[in-house]
Formats: C-alpha cells, structure tokens, sequence
C-alpha cells in the first residue's frame, strides 16, 4: 500500500513536470529566430506532446483512484453481505431526516435583459430552488441494546421516498460483528422504478 501511494506521488511530479517542461518550451519557441536550435516548430510540437502527456497522467490517475475507491466500497458491501449480521428494518420504526438547502440561481437571460431588470427589480433575475438533503434515522435492538443507524444521504423526493418506503415495507441492514460502527444499508430499493 506505502509502495502504491509513493508510486502515485511519483507519478504526479512526472507529470506536472512534464506540463511545465511542455509549456515552458513551448513558450521560449515560439518567437525563437536564432541559429542555436534546428526547427524551432520541432521543439514546440515536443512541448505540446509533453503537455498533453502530463495532462494524461494526471487524468489517468485521477481516474485509478476513483476506481480504486469503488472497488473498496463494494468490497466493503460484498464482505458486510457475506459475513455480517443481517437484520430486518421495518420502515415504521425509522424517523426521516430532512435538511432543506435553498439554492439561488440566475436566470438565462441576455445581457441587456439583465441590465434592465436590475434598474427594476434584481430578483428577477434569480431563481430560488429548494434542495432536499433526506436520510433515514433507524434505531435496532442488539445484544438488548438500543442503536441508532443513519443511511447515508441521498438525493430523492420526500413524497416518492414515502411511496417507496410504503410499498417496501422495510430493508436489511447488514453490521460488522467486530465493530457496530461498521455496517450497510441496502437501499437499492430506490433506484427501482414506481409503477
């Protein structure tokens, strides 16, 4: 694991060495006129090949941690599944948390629209949507212990999470046995399609 992260440090100093080193050369060749250097366009066609090279690298990386990150997840879900605890949850013994965030965009409007409407009235030019933030709050008898367990949050509408919920009935939610803080809900639930 050190060896991988000091491999990608690595990696990331070749690669914006390779962006300057790309741009640099780029930048001293492009008005050269002396005899010094052969083909001047040669050196400027090699630093844009380093740039994007560099700038390969870097989104390469980027995408290998992102992927990494996925693959730990779902095995994280994968050994919950297999050697966790299972426990049913039913919906009516969990409490819905919402946190509403109201946003504030401007409207698409041309330049001049936007002059005029702000000698008038500047909240024209903004429209206000509200955000919801929703996850569910479960509490669970283990060991004659009462533990609260919190999904993560996710993005649905308040009324078609209830029409969910109200059709599912309720969900497993999967705990380490070594450690409780450790646990999944399973929630694939919504992201099927209401009929």
């Amino acid at each position: 694991m050190k060896i991988n992260k000091i491999f990608n440090v690595f990696i990331n100093l070749i690669s914006i060495f390779l962006i300057l080193l790309g741009l640099l050369s780029i930048l001293v060749f492009r008005k050269y006129k002396g005899d010094f250097f052969s083909y001047p366009i040669l050196w400027i066609v090699l630093g844009g090949i380093s740039v994007f090279v560099g700038v390969f690298l870097l989104i390469y990386l980027a995408n290998q941690k992102l992927t990494s990150y996925k693959n730990f997840n779902n095995d994280k879900v994968d050994y919950l599944k297999n050697n966790g605890d299972k426990y049913f949850i039913e919906f009516d013994k969990c409490d819905i948390v919402f946190r509403k965030e109201y946003v504030n965009e401007r409207k698409k409007k041309s330049s001049r629209a936007y002059i005029y409407d702000s000698m008038y009235d500047n909240s024209q030019n903004n429209i206000s949507r509200v955000n919801y933030q929703i996850m569910l709050k479960c509490s669970l008898s283990i060991d004659n212990k009462r533990k609260v367990f919190e999904t993560r949050i996710f993005n649905i509408s308040l009324d078609n999470l209830k029409l969910k919920m109200a059709l599912k009935k309720g969900t497993y939610i999967y705990i380490n046995k070594n450690k409780q803080s450790d646990f999944y809900f399973d929630l694939n639930f919504l992201n099927d399609d209401v009929n």
